[in-house]
């Protein structure tokens, strides 16, 4: 985790039980929970990296959706409300899998924004999970 991402990750992150990664306002990523480490198959060499490097992911068109300037940091930056979309993500594998992710905007340190959560869970984990989510983005 990166000393910036250290100081001010919320709790929540660490306790949601799936997947999570943050990237900062520059789309570089700072923070991998273990979970998005197995996921994605990351490692701490990783954090620094932008985020589109690592994660590979495309939206139920086929489309890339990790990608700079993706649809949830241009919701952010036009204050729209965040929501879950099933991605397919790219494993460490090379297997792709069907996650629902949701992507919650933060402010960060000194007020900078958008910081982006990034929240790859099953379907199975899914009622569970964006209850939380649900909380946190009211």
């Amino acid at each position: 985790m990166s000393e910036h991402a250290a100081d001010w990750v919320p709790g929540w992150v660490e306790a949601i039980g799936c997947a999570c990664w943050i990237c900062d306002p520059t789309g570089r990523l700072v923070f991998m929970n273990d979970e998005a480490e197995q996921l994605l198959g990351a490692t701490a060499e990783s954090l620094g990296k932008w985020c589109h490097e690592i994660v590979a992911s495309r939206d139920a068109d086929g489309e890339a959706f990790c990608r700079p300037g993706c649809p949830p940091w241009c919701d952010a930056m036009l204050e729209r409300p965040s929501h879950p979309r099933p991605l397919m993500l790219r494993g460490a594998d090379g297997q792709e899998r069907l996650c629902r992710t949701w992507v919650v905007p933060l402010t960060g340190p000194h007020n900078t924004r958008p910081w982006l959560v990034h929240c790859a869970y099953s379907q199975e984990q899914s009622q569970r999970v964006e209850s939380i989510l649900s909380q946190v983005t009211a």
